[in-house]
């Protein structure tokens, strides 16, 4: 794994607050039209769903190609997660979920450290007033609001969880995982 020898400004704040945001403009510009693809994906392309909990499932995977917007994203969150990591952006490679919550509905404490990631984030599609906050639990619990055009970066082991949502209009994101690009 090679890694750049001066940490970048993103790794810096990775390493002091446990946590990076970063807002970007051209992401934003995509939201309308992912927000409509995600509520009206069908099934059959839908690859798989996992994390069933209080009625739901916490994580959606859409088929390769499903979703045309979401190639930009998924792009930036890699160019951003390598800075990150101090790690060129061909040294690594990113999976990711669409995490669709209705009215009350929650996601429960937990962390990404299953396998060889090395940074767990989301990106913020739809976040309506109500939508709920996510929480980083490290040394000190940090509230992360939910901001529509915002990525958030964090360590995989951190344990997180999202508080309930309270809007009758979804709140749509994309956690992602980001690790090193097999060998």
């Amino acid at each position: 794994m090679n890694r750049t020898t001066a940490p970048t400004a993103e790794a810096k704040a990775l390493m002091e607050l446990g946590y990076y945001r970063r807002f970007d403009q051209s992401c934003r510009q995509l939201n309308n039209q992912l927000s409509t693809s995600i509520l009206t994906l069908p099934d059959d392309r839908i690859a798989r769903k996992d994390h069933f909990f209080n009625g739901r499932y916490e994580n959606i995977y859409p088929r390769q190609g499903s979703i045309e917007a979401i190639a930009p994203i998924i792009q930036t969150a890699l160019s951003i997660g390598a800075r990150c990591l101090n790690m060129p952006p061909d040294g690594v490679k990113i999976g990711y979920w669409i995490n669709l919550m209705h009215r009350h509905d929650v996601t429960l404490r937990h962390c990404h450290d299953d396998h060889n990631e090395l940074l767990s984030g989301t990106y913020y599609i739809q976040t309506p007033t109500g939508s709920g906050a996510l929480w980083l639990h490290g040394k000190a619990p940090v509230c992360i609001l939910a901001n529509e055009g915002w990525f958030v970066f964090f360590s995989p082991s951190l344990d997180h969880e999202v508080s309930s949502h309270d809007s009758d209009i979804p709140r749509i994101s994309i956690g992602f995982n980001i690790g090193p690009r097999d060998e």
